[in-house]
């Protein structure tokens, strides 16, 4: 991935003290997610990010020369409840999610330009939520973990048509046809149950024959 630092960016690297954060978006069924690290809500890019602090962690974005080991583990706690509503109603498979260094003035958190995009990828993994109970029966945590696929991983795999919202409608688009159908949201829905193909046969209507 190119990595261009603005003028700003360099002045700020290059200062004796400076006070980072990390930008998230994440791409979800039910629209775009946007998080910072900071203590309070930044803006940047015509955008609201909603400010979490220390409940997103993430390991360091691993670039090593196996294709395949590119990516990143991040851990959202569960004291953000908002992105915990949109991770069990929405869909996140194979969505985009996309991560910015920033540098910013602490007095009023406002974001020097530009923010530098450190990581770029896909949610291919499933999320796992692990909740803690703690024995004298006080607030218990959650925390909600993921590993994110970066393109480079991707590369070596055969783009092919897969059984989700973003594989066909990226089939549609490649044929020239109207894209937004939403068809496989009700996969899940209907796995399992029976359903009846054709007319119903009425057997006492079957003409006899000798």
């Amino acid at each position: 991935m190119t990595r261009t630092l603005t003028a700003g960016m360099q002045t700020e690297i290059a200062a004796q003290r400076g006070a980072i954060a990390h930008l998230f978006e994440i791409d979800t069924s039910g629209g775009m997610v946007r998080l910072a690290t900071t203590p309070v809500d930044v803006l940047w890019n015509s955008q609201t990010w909603e400010g979490i602090g220390g409940t997103l962690v993430f390991n360091a974005a691993e670039e090593t020369p196996d294709p395949s080991g590119q990516g990143l583990e991040l851990t959202l706690s569960g004291v953000d409840q908002t992105f915990i509503s949109v991770l069990l109603s929405a869909n996140l498979r194979g969505r985009e999610i996309r991560i910015w260094l920033v540098h910013f003035n602490p007095a009023t958190f406002s974001i020097i330009a530009d923010p530098l995009e450190i990581f770029r990828g896909r949610q291919l993994a499933d999320y796992r939520i692990n909740e803690s109970r703690p024995a004298d029966g006080g607030a218990g945590g959650v925390d909600i973990q993921t590993r994110v696929q970066s393109y480079v991983a991707t590369l070596r795999n055969p783009e092919t048509v897969n059984s989700s919202e973003i594989s066909h409608n990226d089939m549609l688009k490649r044929a020239g046809l109207t894209t937004g159908d939403t068809f496989f949201r009700n996969v899940l829905a209907i796995t399992g149950k029976p359903f009846k193909w054709g007319a119903q046969w009425n057997f006492s209507k079957r003409p006899h024959i000798r």
